[in-house]
């Protein structure tokens, strides 16, 4: 029995890392579009880049896992990597077939993330976790402007202390 768990949770970390893998390949100059199908007889992904030059790379796999597995084990982690330094620009949940959601979420650099089939409560759950991610974004965007002015009138605030000393000195002399 711990054999085939092991054998199991071997598959979940070959599943992501091969995800992770693509992202890591993801630069300016292509898109990469991670599509997860969510499916009761049978759940897959698939991945297509699309480079500047028009050729494209794909690829299918099918996941043997649950649902729930799914999600917590590939779903989330990759979700996880894919907003570490990126901004996200979509986050938009829509009706799918037989009463589930479909989640698409898409960054600055046009890397695509969608997930077709979940159930509405994950579709929730996982787009809270990509709006924090935005909102912690929007949060440091504004916290770096300000260190910039910040810094900026420290300079400044030097610069023209450095002024006044420099008159003084000069217009002692003179006297």
């Amino acid at each position: 029995m711990e054999e085939i768990e092991l054998l199991e949770e071997q598959e979940n970390k070959d599943y992501l890392a091969k995800l992770l893998e693509v992202l890591k390949e993801s630069t300016k100059e292509n898109s990469i579009i991670v599509e997860f199908n969510l499916e009761i007889s049978q759940s897959s992904y698939k991945v297509n880049q699309y480079n500047l030059d028009g050729s494209i790379k794909e690829y299918e796999e099918k996941l043997i896992l649950t649902k729930e597995e799914i999600i917590e084990k590939v779903i989330k982690p990759f979700l996880k990597e894919l907003l570490k330094n990126r901004k996200i620009l979509i986050n938009n949940i829509s009706s799918y077939k037989e009463n589930t959601s479909s989640l698409k979420i898409i960054s600055e650099d046009n890397n695509m993330c969608k997930i077709n089939g979940l159930d509405n409560t994950n579709a929730t759950y996982l787009s809270e976790l990509v709006e924090k991610k935005m909102e912690q974004s929007i949060n440091q965007a504004k916290i770096d402007e300000r260190g910039v002015g910040n810094a900026l009138g420290f300079i400044l605030s030097i610069v023209l202390f450095a002024t006044i000393i420099m008159l003084m000195i000069f217009t002692n002399n003179f006297k």
